[in-house]
């Protein structure tokens, strides 16, 4: 639980520090339609091997892609595995901050910090329900169903974000539909102070 938190949060840093305007395009696009989110990413899933297999096949007919196979493997790979945790992270930063808004604990968060804070809140939702899962895994009934539980919520949550990386095209398509307002705060991204004056400029 804590290696996965502590992985999970360090890509989350990583997310929100070089491209939090995607993460929160992804994010917002859970929050308008989880729904539709989710069935998105349960019917990308079983295209994912065939996906793959036509691109070697693709390859496999022109001579210079033959020698290209085993790097558009590791891309593929790479695409894959950025779309399930960039869309998990996206997932958890929702329900962080729905958490924290039932919660109050607004004035509690300041300036830049405030979405890894959402982000991380929501990885502990979101991974907490592991941990029951790991310490009764050693009965026989209550262990199997919690750890089965643990598993078919983890997919669901996972798939839901790789849907919302898909309809919202990688975070590059800014709004989810015609006519949408985002359903998240704004103004909250990983950024640093800027000088308001020319004053300010010059003694920097």
């Amino acid at each position: 639980f804590l290696g996965a938190l502590i992985a999970l949060s360090a890509l989350g840093f990583g997310a929100i520090f070089f491209i939090p305007q995607r993460l929160e395009v992804v994010a917002d696009t859970v929050a308008h339609a989880p729904a539709r989110s989710f069935l998105a990413g349960l019917c990308a899933q079983p295209l994912i091997l065939p996906a793959l297999v036509t691109l070697l096949i693709a390859l496999v007919l022109t001579v210079v892609g033959i020698l290209v196979i085993p790097i558009a493997i590791i891309l593929f790979a790479l695409a894959l595995a950025a779309g399930l945790v960039g869309g998990y992270l996206a997932v958890a930063r929702v329900v962080g901050e729905i958490y924290v808004k039932r919660r109050g604990l607004h004035g509690s968060f300041t300036g830049g910090w405030t979405t890894y804070r959402y982000l991380v809140y929501g990885l502990i939702g979101l991974l907490a329900i592991w941990v029951p899962a790991v310490l009764l895994n050693s009965l026989p009934v209550a262990g199997t169903a919690l750890l089965l539980a643990a598993t078919v919520f983890t997919w669901i949550m996972v798939s839901a974000g790789l849907g919302a990386v898909i309809l919202s095209r990688g975070g590059t398509r800014t709004t989810f539909g015609s006519g949408s307002t985002p359903m998240l705060s704004t103004g909250t991204y990983w950024t640093a102070p800027q000088p308001s004056s020319t004053s300010e400029v010059r003694q920097a």
